[in-house]
């Protein structure tokens, strides 16, 4: 085959050319640290740190949320905490304010500590986050979840709890709504509640428990005495008017129906009456204003002390139960803290192999870089002197 000398030359200037652009690749790469320089480089390996990065980003993001559901759950464990606080405060002072020694004016001035008491727990419950948003208002961010109406401190937010994916298919409550936390506190003793009549005008106070399954209809206790001579008695009629218990009034002994234990301590009167009723959701709201109420009343008119006693342990029970209640949410951020603790593990775990499995695939050896840095440097060298060489081959060198 015959070779015109432009095509000789052509073809060196072509190696030169080749060398000179598989020397720039491998500079290319070890300035980048990167062995896939284009998805055409390897597309196989292309796809597979497409995909490999694509879930990387994912635990990324993913560990972002769990920091940031970290934060609101520590919020919201915290303002709890305080609201804790306020109901132990709270608590010492019904019990203080359940003195026979204590004046009316002694347990006015225990009603305004109340009074305060509640609105520092009205400034919990309406508590922001770090963006100016209600935490406790579920989806409706911008409004006040509880606010002072004509009936009371009244939930003004909606039912629902803000969550965010901190997994694949792993969702996680962060922000529980006023309702759930402030709101469902069950009364009494959270199976049935005892209420004195405002009419009563005996000294009888009374403890209950739960002696078996309480049924949806309440009770009504009512003491009777046919002669001052006679003993007092007592009737329980059902919620459709039937008796359900009865006999002789003996303090301290247990009257026991439908569920129910009570314990009276003092003397009834005739026709002092009390009502045993399922529990009902209150807010811990409503059971301060329960106790600022009766210690204000028994401030201004003389409230019977019998009955003031029987509306300070419904306030206690009240409180209690808010606290247990308070504790139970405490302990449920508790434990999805906990869940959030062993998720990142499981992110961090994975991201590693991940990236571990990218550096594999697209990160650059130096030592080979280098080694074929070397080899292309001498391949560009032989090259030129190849050309050269060729340029010395014409005829017209050897013509005089």
């Amino acid at each position: 085959m015959r070779l015109s000398t432009n095509q000789i030359y052509q073809q060196g200037i072509n190696v030169i050319l080749d060398q000179q652009s598989k020397l720039a690749e491998t500079n290319q790469k070890i300035g980048s640290g990167k062995n896939l320089l284009r998805p055409s480089d390897d597309p196989a390996a292309a796809v597979k740190v497409l995909s490999l990065t694509s879930e990387a980003g994912n635990i990324e993001q993913f560990s972002r949320n769990i920091d940031t559901a970290r934060t609101q759950l520590s919020q919201g464990e915290q303002a709890m905490s305080q609201a804790g606080n306020v109901i132990q405060r709270s608590r010492e002072l019904i019990v203080q304010a359940n003195n026979d020694a204590l004046s009316p004016s002694d347990r006015g001035a225990i009603a305004t500590e109340l009074a305060s008491l509640q609105q520092e727990m009205l400034s919990l419950a309406n508590s922001k986050d770090e963006s100016g948003n209600y935490y406790f208002s579920g989806f409706q961010s911008d409004t006040a979840p509880f606010q002072r109406t004509s009936a009371g401190i009244a939930y003004k937010g909606d039912q629902g709890t803000r969550m965010l994916q901190v997994g694949s298919g792993i969702q996680v409550e962060t922000r529980p709504n006023g309702q759930a936390v402030f709101g469902d506190v069950r009364s009494g003793n959270g199976t049935f509640s005892v209420s004195a009549n405002d009419a009563n005008t005996g000294n009888t106070t009374v403890q209950s428990s739960v002696s078996g399954p309480f049924g949806p209809n309440g009770f009504d206790l009512i003491f009777t005495q046919t002669t001052p001579s006679d003993p007092i008695t007592f009737q329980v009629v059902d919620g459709l008017g039937a008796t359900v218990a009865g006999g002789n009034y003996v303090e301290g002994e247990a009257i026991t129906f439908g569920g129910v234990n009570l314990t009276f301590a003092g003397t009834p009167e005739p026709g002092d009456r009390f009502a045993v009723s399922p529990s009902i959701n209150e807010s811990v709201f409503d059971v301060l204003s329960a106790g600022i109420d009766a210690l204000n009343a028994y401030s201004n008119s003389g409230l019977n002390p019998g009955l003031l006693h029987n509306k300070m342990d419904q306030v206690l029970d009240g409180l209690d139960q808010s606290l247990s209640h308070l504790l139970d949410e405490r302990a449920s951020i508790g434990a999805r803290l906990n869940s959030l603790d062993s998720q990142q593990e499981v992110h961090d775990k994975n991201l590693i192999s991940y990236k571990a499995a990218l550096s594999d695939i697209q990160d650059l050896d130096y030592a080979e870089a280098i080694n074929e840095l070397n080899l292309r440097l001498t391949s560009l060298q032989a090259a030129q002197q190849a050309y050269i060489k060729i340029q010395d081959l014409s005829l017209f060198r050897y013509l005089n």
